[in-house]
């Protein structure tokens, strides 16, 4: 049971008995997976073949259908196709980083619900 509370990352009162293993069919079956040599490998691809800015703070990602742009701080604005916007929950949920048009209703209420412990 205490696996089943692990896998879905709840109490066991709080699981649907009917939806408990919904996400089955997007498992990687087999044994736990890792990646052979660590994580980091995966961001390291990609920054191979992608601009990667480090230390380049946004405050604001506009997107629309002609792409996305960053608003740096110090006014430098990136365009690009797309972007990937990895930022700590907890700068989600402060609303640090401005996006338009706005977040959907679910998606920013989802980011609220979420918890994190330290």
């Amino acid at each position: 049971l205490a696996n089943l509370e692990y896998g879905c990352a709840a109490r066991l009162d709080d699981v649907s008995l009917m939806h408990w293993d919904q996400d089955d069919c997007f498992d990687l079956g087999g044994q736990h997976f890792l990646v052979q040599g660590g994580y980091d490998q995966l961001p390291r691809a990609l920054a191979a073949v992608v601009p990667v800015r480090l230390k380049a703070e946004v405050l604001r990602v506009r997107h629309g259908d002609d792409g996305v742009i960053l608003c740096l701080r110090g006014g430098e604005e990136v365009k690009a196709d797309a972007a990937l916007v990895t930022v700590p929950l907890g700068v989600l949920q402060a609303r640090t980083v401005k996006f338009q048009p706005p977040l959907p209703s679910w998606k920013a209420g989802a980011i609220d619900r979420l918890g994190f412990g330290t």
